[in-house]
């Protein structure tokens, strides 16, 4: 295993002494093209060791451990993990580079590609599934909430901090909390996928980055492998990504003995048809050169047609336009080309497309950065807000439970007042006995006073509500 200083990651800790931890097979020209390869969640660069040896025997194979592995506690997001391989390939060099990405892994390598123009030469996705990410995106909101006070989870379960987050992060990229009011009631009452699909959109900004991930798969080959015996994929996915490899060259193959284990069971195989994949993409390459790849009307529909209408709201949504219920189900070509071609001629459209700079993930930084602290402030309100109720409440408890006591007062009051009052003017009351009920009496009319203030408290309080 070997680790190299990478420096200040833009969406990483805050630390200029970042080190990434990553092993290396095969040879080691400056020059020479390399296979990067990205383990799943709970993967390491140990755990991809058969695949990472297998490779090395005919080119450079490198396998990446994600922080949060060697002694973090942190699971980092896939976004934070495409940073961290961007840091990989710039520090290390790497050029004509490979991704081989499993299960969320190839989300990742997703997310890379469309940070590295230029310099990506191939997609190996394994096992591609779009669930990655959830947990750490999860984690990130829950600490957002909580770092702004130690009591504050205490009054808030996790399902409210999650959703208080969700909330806040969404309303301003939707423009402000007022615009995505009627919205967010909307996800309010959604099942928890659509939640935990807003949350990664929220945080990760998705939304442009789908469709940055679409142009690279344009312009690059993909190989797809797909075990039938995983159950962690489905058909539908494999169909999705299928439709989107339409670079000259992509390639899609099942491989019918492999389960979740199968970079480890199937390297030799796995091995071998990623050798061949790339030979064959070099061999095209010595041939003629590489052809100009532009964005047509067709390629644009047929990612749009390979999407589901929950996966195309939030593209319509960045670009102002409605969603069409037919797009995606094949049985209305017109409305598609249609949508297609008012989604190309937004400047929104446009945008997204557009390769983020360093002058766009600084003024990200700086966007989340305000998220955050819109985040935390709410949460002090809720905090301050919580602990008034808290008491109103206790004072009104407290109350309760003194009236039958002030009861009992009043009548022995009364009773020793009648009690004084037969025994005539010639009887001289017991001193200690008026004291007494004196004391009794100037008790109940505080413990009367306090009620009223309570009254006063609670009608308050259910006005502010």
């Amino acid at each position: 295993m070997e680790s190299v200083e990478v420096g200040e990651l833009l969406y990483g800790a805050p630390s200029p002494q970042v080190r990434l931890t990553f092993a290396q097979a095969g040879a080691r020209e400056p020059d020479a093209p390399a296979v990067l390869l990205l383990p799943g969640l709970w993967g390491t660069a140990h755990s991809l060791a058969p695949l990472l040896h297998a490779i090395g025997r005919t080119r450079r194979a490198v396998a990446l451990t994600y922080r949060g592995f060697e002694g973090e506690l942190r699971v980092h997001s896939s976004a934070e993990r495409a940073y961290e391989v961007h840091a990989l390939v710039t520090r290390l060099g790497l050029r004509d580079v490979t991704f081989v990405g499993h299960h969320d892994g190839a989300e990742v390598a997703l997310l890379a590609t469309a940070l590295l123009p230029g310099r990506v030469r191939a997609l190996v996705l394994w096992n591609a599934d779009r669930t990655g990410g959830h947990l750490a995106a999860c984690r990130a909101l829950a600490a957002a909430i909580g770092e702004s006070t130690d009591e504050l989870p205490q009054l808030l379960s996790d399902d409210d901090r999650l959703f208080a987050a969700a909330r806040a992060l969404c309303a301003t990229r939707s423009g402000g909390a007022e615009a995505a009011e009627p919205w967010w009631k909307a996800v309010r009452m959604s099942p928890p996928g659509t939640l935990r699909s807003t949350l990664r959109k929220a945080l990760a900004g998705s939304d442009t980055r789908l469709l940055s991930s679409v142009r690279a798969l344009h312009e690059i080959p993909v190989l797809l492998l797909r075990s039938k015996r995983d159950p962690s994929t489905d058909e539908s996915e494999a169909i999705a990504f299928r439709a989107l490899c339409v670079a000259k060259g992509s390639k899609y193959v099942e491989l019918h003995g492999a389960g979740p284990d199968g970079l480890c069971s199937h390297a030799a195989q796995a091995s071998l048809l990623i050798d061949q994949f790339l030979r064959a993409d070099e061999m095209r390459e010595k041939a003629a050169p590489p052809p100009i790849v532009t964005r047509s009307e067709q390629q644009v529909e047929l990612i749009l047609g390979s999407l589901s209408a929950h996966q195309l709201k939030p593209i319509c949504h960045t670009v102002g336009l409605p969603v069409p219920s037919l797009v995606g189900r094949g049985n209305d070509s017109a409305a598609a080309a249609a949508m297609v071609r008012a989604l190309m001629s937004t400047p929104a459209f446009v945008e997204s497309m557009r390769t983020p700079t360093v002058a766009d993930l600084e003024e990200a930084r700086k966007k989340a950065e305000a998220w955050r602290e819109e985040v935390l402030s709410r949460g002090v309100a809720a905090l301050k807000e919580a602990r008034e109720r808290h008491m109103a409440n206790e004072v009104s408890q407290r109350i309760g439970l003194l009236l039958p006591s002030a009861q009992s007062i009043r009548d022995r009051l009364k009773g020793d007042l009648r009690n004084l009052s037969r025994t005539g003017l010639s009887y001289t009351p017991n001193q200690q006995l008026v004291e007494e009920c004196e004391a009794r009496w100037q008790n109940w009319l505080k413990e009367i006073e306090s009620r009223e203030s309570v009254v006063k408290i609670q009608e308050m309080c259910s006005k502010s509500l």
